[in-house]
C-alpha cells in the first residue's frame, strides 16, 4: 500500500503538498503558550463569520413567552424628559411593573452614584431603594473592571461583598475565570435593597461583535455572578451554594440541568433573531397603564435603553450591528432559563476533521485526474458545510468551518498548481522531444486542449514503417573528404525529413546513412498505410529531381533503397533512464529493413510486403517480385516493387477524394 501511494513523484509530491497545507492549517489554529498568534487570531475571527452566516440561514426562533423587554425608547423620552430620569420615576416604574404581575424586574441599568445632594434629589434615592426593598423582585447591576480604579466608600463595598457567591467551582479552574481588579458597585442602600446584583459587562469577540456573554468572576479571592445568571438563579428558585461551575466545560443550576461553557465561564450565547425579537413595550405605555396588566403579567421585564440617541448601549450581534444591549442581558437570561447555549465542538474534533479533510482529498487528489479531485473537493466542500448548518440549526452545536473549509480549497489549488506547472513542463518536454521527429501541426495536436495522446508509454499500435538507405554510399565515402559526406547527408536527410512531415510521419532516428520513419503514431492516423507509399514515393521523386544537385557533392548517381511494411509493434518510449527515445519495435520493423536491403540485389528502389499491398495496392503501381527468402524470417516472403502511383479511373472514390483535396 505504501509503496502504491508513493509509486510516482506526482503522487509523492501531491501527499505532501497536502501534508504540509493541512499542518500549517492545524498550527496556524493553535494557541502557543498564553498568547494568541495572529494566524489563530485570523481563523477564530473567520470561524466566527462562518456562525454568523450560520445564525442567518437559521434566521429567527422564538424566544420564551415569559420573558419580554420595558424599553426606554424614543417616546418614552419625549414624554418623560431626557435620560437619566430622575430616581423616583424609576420606583414608579417598578411598581407599574409590579402591579401588572411582573415576576422579576430587571434593570440594566447602573445605580453607582446618587441622583444629587439636594433634599429631593436624596429623597428620590430613598424612594427607589424602599420600592425595591417592598417589591422584593427587583435586580440591577454593576461594573468590573480590569484596574483598582478609585477607592470605593467601604459601606458600599460592605454591601457589595455581601452579594459573593459560595458556587462550587471545579477543583484547579478558579484561575481560568475572568478577574476583576476593581468593581463600581452599587450605592449601599441599592444593593441592600434589591433582591439581586450581577455585573452587567459583556464583551465582543474581538471584531465588535457581541456573541458571548460571562457568567462568573473573580474579585478579591471570590466569585460573583452576572446579572443575567443572578436573575435566572432567583427566578428557578436555585441557591448559589447548589451551583456547581466547571469554567471550560459547563455550568450545572442545582437540578435544572448544565449549560455549555467555554473557556473562563463563558457562555456561547443562542440568539433568537435580530434586534426586535424579544418582545418590548415602551415604558411610557407602561407608566400610562396601556394594557401592561396583560402583557406583563408572570413575567421577567428586562428594563434598558433602545432610543436611537442611546448609541452608547448599541451592540454588534451575529444578525447586525444594530442590537441593543438590554437585548443582549435578556438574551442570556432566556438562554439560562432555557438550559440553552451553543456547544462548540472539541478542539481535538477539530483537529481530526481538519486533518482528516485536508489528508483524505490530498490522497484523493493525487490518485485521480484533477477534473474528478476537483468534484470530490466540491461535494466534501458543499457535503461539509451542510452538515455544519444542519448541526447548527437542528442541534445548536457548533462544528468547525473555516480551517477545514480552508484545509480543502488550500489543498485543492495547491495540488492543482503543482499539476499545472507539472504538465506545462511535460508538454515543453513533448513538444521538444517530439519536435525532432513529427511535424509542427502534429506536435500541436499532442499538445493542444483537444489533443488525444495516445502512446506515450510503450503499447501496440498498428503503424507502417518505413526504412530507406543510400546505395553505395560507403565507397563514395571513402572517396570524399568528410566535409563533402556531411555537406551530402545534410542535404538528403533534410528533403527526407520534409517528406516524412509532409505526409504527417514521425521520423525514429537516422543510422549512418540509414534512415527510419513510421506513420501512424504518436497520433492516430487509419490511413498510416497509404501515407507511407505515398512518402516513399515522393522521396524517390525529390531525390530523381535533384540529379544535378547530387552530381556537385560528387556523387554521380543517388540512389536510395526503401522498405516498407504494416503491422502491430510496440510503439512507445524507450531506452535508459538517462536517455529516452520515441520509437517502434516488433517483427513489422525488422522486415522492413530486410525489404530495404533485398533492393540491391533486385536492382528496385521500394520494396513493399505482401501485407502492405493489400492495403494500398489499388493506389500503385506494383511489380510482384515473387516470394523471397528473407534472412532472420523461417518463411519466405511474398514482396511488391512499387513503380509509382496509379491515376484514378474518372469517378471513382479515390478520383474524387484527389479533387477533394486539391
Amino acid at each position: 500500500m505504501f509503496r502504491f501511494l508513493f509509486a510516482t513523484r506526482y503522487r509523492r509530491w501531491s501527499l505532501l503538498i497536502a501534508f504540509s497545507i493541512t499542518t500549517s492549517v492545524i498550527l496556524a489554529n493553535l494557541t502557543w503558550g498564553q498568547g494568541v498568534t495572529p494566524w489563530k487570531a485570523l481563523f477564530d475571527l473567520l470561524e466566527m463569520k462562518t456562525i454568523d452566516w450560520r445564525y442567518q440561514l437559521r434566521a429567527t426562533r422564538k424566544p420564551p413567552p415569559d420573558l419580554m423587554i420595558a424599553a426606554v425608547d424614543d417616546d418614552s423620552l419625549q414624554q418623560i424628559g431626557r435620560w437619566p430620569w430622575p430616581r423616583e420615576k424609576l420606583a414608579e416604574l417598578a411598581e407599574a411593573l409590579h402591579e401588572g404581575g411582573a415576576r422579576a424586574i430587571v434593570f440594566d441599568m447602573f445605580l453607582a452614584e446618587p441622583q444629587g445632594s439636594a433634599p429631593e434629589d436624596i429623597s428620590s434615592d430613598r424612594k427607589l431603594a424602599a420600592t425595591m426593598r417592598r417589591l422584593g423582585c427587583v435586580y440591577h447591576g454593576w461594573i468590573g473592571r480590569a484596574d483598582s480604579g478609585e477607592r470605593v466608600q467601604k459601606d458600599r463595598m460592605a454591601a457589595f461583598r455581601k452579594h459573593a457567591w459560595p458556587v462550587r467551582v471545579e477543583p484547579g479552574t478558579e484561575g481560568s475565570l475572568v478577574t476583576y481588579e476593581g468593581v463600581t458597585p452599587p450605592l449601599a442602600e441599592f444593593t441592600d435593597s434589591a433582591q439581586g446584583v450581577g455585573f452587567g459587562n459583556v464583551v465582543d469577540c474581538g471584531d465588535g461583535v457581541f456573541r458571548w456573554y460571562i457568567l462568573a468572576a473573580r474579585f478579591e479571592d471570590a466569585i460573583y455572578p452576572s446579572l443575567a445568571l443572578t436573575v435566572a438563579a432567583g427566578d428557578l428558585g436555585v441557591a448559589p451554594e447548589e451551583i456547581a461551575l466547571d469554567p471550560g466545560r459547563s455550568i450545572t443550576l442545582g437540578d435544572q440541568g448544565a449549560i455549555p461553557l467555554m473557556g473562563q465561564g463563558t457562555v456561547f450565547l443562542d440568539f433568537y433573531g435580530p434586534s426586535g425579537t424579544i418582545p418590548r413595550k415602551s415604558v411610557a405605555d407602561i407608566l400610562n397603564r396601556r394594557r401592561a396588566e396583560n402583557e406583563v403579567r408572570g413575567k421577567i421585564v428586562v428594563v434598558g435603553q433602545t432610543a436611537e440617541g442611546s448609541q452608547t448601549d448599541v451592540r454588534a450581534s451575529p444578525f447586525g450591528p444594530n442590537y441593543y444591549g438590554v437585548e443582549l442581558q435578556a438574551t442570556a437570561i432566556a438562554n439560562l432559563l432555557e438550559q440553552r447555549a451553543l456547544r462548540v465542538s472539541a478542539p481535538l474534533i477539530d483537529l481530526v476533521i481538519t486533518g482528516a479533510f485536508g489528508l483524505v482529498l490530498g490522497l484523493i487528489l493525487a490518485l485521480t485526474r484533477p477534473a474528478y479531485g476537483a468534484v470530490v473537493s466540491l461535494l466534501a466542500f458543499l457535503g461539509y458545510n451542510s452538515v455544519c448548518t444542519v448541526t447548527f440549526t437542528r442541534a445548536a452545536y457548533l462544528l468547525p468551518m473555516a480551517a477545514p473549509n480552508i484545509a480543502i480549497v488550500a489543498c485543492l489549488f495547491g495540488i492543482l498548481l503543482y499539476r499545472l506547472a507539472t504538465e506545462e513542463r511535460q508538454r515543453n518536454r513533448i513538444t521538444h522531444t517530439f519536435g525532432l521527429f513529427v511535424p509542427p501541426q502534429v506536435v500541436e495536436e499532442l499538445t493542444g486542449e483537444e489533443g488525444k495522446v495516445e502512446g506515450f508509454e510503450a503499447e501496440r499500435r498498428e503503424i507502417t514503417v518505413l526504412f530507406a538507405d543510400i546505395r553505395d554510399f560507403t565507397a563514395y565515402a571513402e572517396r570524399r573528404q568528410p566535409e563533402d559526406v556531411v555537406a551530402l547527408l545534410n542535404r538528403y536527410f533534410s528533403l527526407m525529413h520534409e517528406v516524412v512531415w509532409q505526409f504527417g510521419g514521425t521520423l525514429d532516428k537516422y543510422m549512418g546513412d540509414g534512415m527510419l520513419a513510421f506513420f501512424g503514431a504518436p497520433t492516430l492516423q487509419p490511413d498510416h498505410a497509404e501515407r507511407a507509399v505515398l512518402a516513399a514515393i515522393e522521396m524517390q521523386r525529390q531525390i530523381a529531381e535533384r540529379a544535378d544537385e547530387w552530381r556537385q557533392y560528387g556523387m554521380e548517381r543517388l540512389r536510395v533503397g526503401m522498405g516498407l511494411d504494416t503491422g502491430e509493434v510496440l510503439v512507445g518510449f524507450a531506452g535508459s533512464q538517462g536517455r529516452m527515445q520515441y520509437t517502434c519495435m516488433g517483427t513489422v520493423v525488422n522486415l522492413a529493413s530486410r525489404l530495404e536491403e533485398e533492393n540491391r540485389l533486385l536492382d528496385t528502389d521500394i520494396l513493399i510486403s505482401s501485407a502492405l499491398h493489400e492495403k494500398v495496392g489499388h493506389l500503385l503501381k506494383a511489380q510482384p517480385m515473387g516470394a523471397l527468402a528473407i534472412r532472420g524470417l523461417s518463411a519466405p516472403v511474398k514482396a511488391y516493387a512499387v513503380l509509382g502511383k496509379r491515376e484514378p479511373e474518372p469517378g471513382t472514390e479515390i478520383d474524387r477524394r484527389r479533387g477533394d483535396e486539391a
